[in-house]
């Protein structure tokens, strides 16, 4: 069988809590003989997006006799948001001059 990637075979995601990471497109397959082609679909990906790194999806598509081709895709996760500081309002009495009793 042939197994082609119907999109980028390289994605590159900003690490986002709660984002979440799903596969775009599911690859085309076909084959020059009748039968199914049954594809399996594997990844490192961690689905929360939560860590920073390079991962890989894997699809496997193999025809009724048994012969088998994969392809491939890299999934880069970074982080290029700063973070945030938040200051909360505090009032805080410094005595210049303390009087001496």
């Amino acid at each position: 069988p042939t197994i082609t990637l119907s999109d980028d075979s390289t994605v590159v995601l900003e690490a986002v809590a709660d984002a979440g990471y799903v596969e775009a497109a599911v690859p085309q397959t076909t084959d020059a003989a009748a039968g199914t082609v049954d594809v399996v679909f594997t990844t490192n990906v961690e689905p929360a997006l939560l860590n920073v790194g390079s991962f890989w999806s894997k699809w496997t598509a193999t025809d009724a006799a048994g012969n088998s081709q994969s392809v491939s895709r890299t999934i880069t996760v970074r982080d290029t948001t700063p973070p945030v500081i938040t200051v909360h309002q505090s009032t805080i009495a410094v005595a210049l001059n303390p009087s001496s009793s």
